[in-house]
């Protein structure tokens, strides 16, 4: 730092050259300290911004995206070696085919099918404005599932719907289609796979597993489509069937009579038959089971009713009988008389007559409660024999009835047997319908087939939103908010930290940074130095006497006198005024330190000295100069004291005496240090300034605002006083690291810690 010091008061020009050679590497590193410094800003930026992301990730509806592949095949095949199965197998298949069979899978024929089959009319993702669509919903069903000839025809509504529908209405349900069909085509995407011969199907949905619906009913719409294709080729050789064809035809229809034949016989009616004995079954096998469980239940209730003869009967299980409320009330009433004789018994002895009345009224009681549950008992077991019957005969019924059952299953056994000849029959004849022809009269043709390679998955996670990249983005946004943040916070920022900041603004060199004590109520600062020799604030104070020694070779005029000042109050001055004085005092000068502050002197309070005797007394006149000197015993230092005088303060410092004081003082001391108020508080420093061979211009550092600092000095600069130096003061060393200003107190902390 002294070094540091020694060239800006020596080389200047040299120091601003090293300045700008360095400058990229300063301002990179001051760059990172100004993020370090903000950090927080920037992490709580970017954890904002993410948190805001995933929760408008969240609020937007996430969609799927799933594929399936088509694969059309290609061969060519020599027709008179070709089979009626590899002939329908077969297409020519092109470039332009290819393109051509993109858009027969994006066609209104193939969207039609797949809303009809996947019924997406009733769809509220798809039809949540369309009435009319879900009101005339009603397709024709598809019959080529079990005919294999037919097309789909599934853009008209029903018969009676189309009836009862105006034009008008028409007109809105055939728009409301076009949507539904538009809003499909919308999220379908149909490519070839470059370099082969497949297709590639992808859907986007809000529902995986709608998305995956879709894709496989385009599939599998389309290769039936392909069939319905080839199933109309064959057409082309029903020209080439001989008689055989009408031979299998009569075949199949006796057969077919024969079925029929033999199901009328047996009374095998579309299966009627059987249904109702399946029915009766079903009836009696119910009315057997509730037989078995009211026996059960009387069986049940007999035996309660006979173990209630050998323990007391309880009101509840006497309400479960048929007749439970004579039980009941019976069963009350022996409560009560049995409540009396337990009264009456703690009243009267055995023999007493009301005694002997209560326990006749008792026992006739309890001879009607058992009278009364063989009663019952005989009830049950009588109803017990109605259902023993009863549930005899529905066991004989139901045997009855399976055995009917049985000879109407070999019935039915023979029946399909039959229906199993026609089948095959049928079957013969229709595969020698598709397989005969006549292949001496036919030219090379070729024919294309196609086949699903891979159905659609269920996609797990969402193609949309991509929470990862947008995440991302949103952390890169918050740190580029931060970033115009920090820079905000920057230049808003109103303080001096650097010293390239405030030589720039002020053009005084900044000779010294002094940083600050964290005072003690019983520690006295004006001791510090001593205290704490080897704490940074004292080498920084060493260092600043250096630096004025070294620049007294370089004045016109040796330094005696030196003037401290401030903006504002509170910025340190006085302390620093004290401290110099007496570091300058224990290398063995003769150093006078005068407290000029006649307004808010402190000198008195930081060495714990009674001001009675002060500045004042000798300015008016009523002191000599001996007496209102007082010594420091520790150093050797003169000072001369403040005492407040703020109406006179101007006139005594401006006075002859305060002239004569100094003229003396220049003589009699190697060095003067002068006190002097704050500049923009009073115009006292103003005057001192014109006794004073240097002025050091005390600033708070990352506090006094830079207009306060610019408009003192430039006070000084108009009257033509340039002898000026700048110090920081009280200066936040772990602040001022984190701006990245902080190396020199860094070593000032290892050198002191070595020498402790």
């Amino acid at each position: 730092m002294v070094e540091q010091q020694i060239d800006h008061n020596r080389q200047a020009p040299s120091a601003n050259l090293h300045e700008g050679h360095d400058s990229a590497e300063i301002d990179l590193r001051r760059i990172l300290m100004t993020f370090w410094r903000h950090r927080y800003l920037v992490v709580g930026m970017m954890v904002l911004f993410v948190m805001g992301a995933y929760y408008l990730s969240g609020r937007i509806t996430p969609m799927y995206r799933t594929s399936a592949l088509i694969l059309i095949q290609q061969d060519q095949l020599d027709v008179k070696n070709i089979s009626a199965a590899q002939f329908l197998s077969n297409e020519r298949v092109d470039t332009t085919q290819i393109l051509s069979e993109v858009e027969v899978l994006r066609s209104r024929n193939v969207l039609l099918k797949v809303i009809n089959r996947l019924k997406l009319y009733n769809d509220p993702s798809f039809t949540y404005d369309l009435p009319y669509l879900r009101k005339f919903h009603q397709l024709e069903s598809s019959p080529e599932r079990k005919q294999g000839f037919k097309s789909f025809k599934l853009d008209t509504p029903d018969v009676e719907d189309v009836r009862i529908m105006t034009n008008d209405e028409k007109w809105r349900y055939e728009r409301e289609l076009g949507i539904l069909i538009g809003r499909i085509i919308k999220g379908l995407e149909i490519r070839p796979v470059p370099g082969s011969m497949v297709l590639s199907i992808k859907y986007v949905s809000p529902s995986a597993e709608r998305a995956k619906q879709i894709v496989d009913m385009i599939a599998d719409v389309y290769v039936n489509e392909r069939l319905n294709r080839k199933f109309a080729a064959t057409r082309k050789v029903t020209t080439w069937l001989d008689g055989r064809l009408d031979t299998l035809r009569e075949q199949l229809r006796e057969a077919e009579s024969a079925v029929e034949k033999y199901r009328a016989d047996k009374e095998l009616i579309a299966g009627a038959r059987a249904e109702i004995t399946a029915q009766q079954i079903s009836e009696v096998n119910s009315q057997l089971v509730v037989s078995k469980t009211r026996l059960a239940e009387a069986q049940a209730k007999l035996d309660n009713i006979r173990g209630w003869a050998e323990r007391p009967v309880k009101i509840e299980s006497a309400m479960t009988l048929g007749d439970g409320n004579v039980l009941g009330a019976l069963i009350l009433k022996q409560g009560e008389i049995e409540q009396e004789y337990s009264d009456l018994s703690k009243r009267y002895g055995d023999k007493h007559p009301e005694m002997i009345r209560v326990r006749g009224a008792l026992e006739g009681i309890r001879a009607e409660i058992k009278k009364e549950l063989e009663r019952t008992a005989e009830h049950l077991e009588n109803n017990m024999a109605v259902e023993r019957r009863r549930t005899e005969v529905l066991s004989e019924n139901l045997k009855e009835l399976e055995d009917k059952r049985k000879e109407e299953n070999q019935a039915s056994i023979h029946l399909r047997e039959l229906e199993g000849e026609a089948e095959t029959i049928r079957q013969i004849f229709a595969n020698f319908l598709v397989s005969y022809k006549r292949s001496d009269s036919q030219e090379d043709l070729q024919e294309a087939d196609a086949q699903v390679l891979s159905y659609a998955t269920v996609p797990l996670i969402p193609f949309h939103p991509n929470v990862k990249l947008i995440v991302a983005l949103a952390a890169i946004l918050g740190l580029f908010v931060a970033i115009g943040l920090i820079v905000l916070i920057e230049n808003l920022d109103n303080a001096y930290r650097s010293v390239i900041q405030i030589e720039k603004d002020t053009g005084l060199r900044c000779v010294g940074s002094i940083p600050a004590v964290k005072q003690s109520r019983s520690q006295i600062m004006a001791n510090y130095i001593f205290d704490n020799p080897n704490s940074v604030t004292t080498e920084a104070l060493r260092s600043l006497k250096t630096v004025l020694t070294l620049n007294q070779k370089h004045l016109d005029q040796p330094l005696n006198v030196l003037g401290v000042t401030s903006s504002l109050p509170g910025e340190g001055k006085s302390t620093l005024s004290l401290w110099m004085a007496r570091l300058n005092a224990l290398s063995g000068k003769r150093v006078l330190l005068i407290d000029c502050d006649l307004r808010r002197p402190n000198i008195h309070n930081l060495m714990r000295y009674k001001n009675n005797l002060s500045l004042v007394e000798y300015l008016s006149g009523q002191m000599p100069l001996e007496d209102v000197l007082c010594q420091d015993e520790r150093t050797g230092l003169d000072l001369i004291l403040g005492r407040s005088v703020a109406n006179t303060a101007l006139d005594l410092l401006s006075s002859e005496r305060m002239d004569e004081l100094m003229k003396r003082a220049r003589t009699e001391y190697d060095l003067v240090v002068l006190d002097t108020p704050a500049s923009l508080a009073v115009s006292d420093p103003c005057i001192l300034a014109e006794y004073a061979d240097h002025m050091i211009y005390a600033v708070h550092w990352d506090k006094t605002p830079r207009e306060i600092v610019t408009s003192g000095v430039k006070q000084f600069k108009d009257l033509g006083f340039n002898h000026m130096s700048i110090v920081f003061s009280l200066v936040d060393l772990r602040k001022q690291a984190k701006y990245g200003y902080g190396e020199t107190a860094y070593y000032y902390t290892h050198y002191s810690e070595e020498d402790a």
